[in-house]
């Protein structure tokens, strides 16, 4: 479904989603609202959030990588 997104000066932001409208709102709001709308039900981006363990691994990973890759040109 469509999502309409209006701004004037007069009034801020409008948000219109099939037939429902949300007016006078801030930037803020509107973009709050749209996210709202739009993210999927699997939501990938909660997997960026990581705890210090998961991040250190990550690093890790990351460096060994370098470190073959490194030795591959060797």
């Amino acid at each position: 479904m469509k999502v309409i997104i209006e701004h004037t000066e007069e009034t801020g932001w409008n948000v219109i989603h099939g037939d429902k409208v949300a007016d006078r709102l801030s930037y803020d709001e509107m973009l709050g609202l749209v996210v709202a709308i739009t993210i999927p039900d699997k939501r990938p981006c909660l997997q960026w959030l990581k705890t210090k363990e998961q991040h250190e691994a990550y690093e890790k990973y990351l460096e060994e990588i370098r470190e073959k890759n490194t030795e591959a040109l060797k």
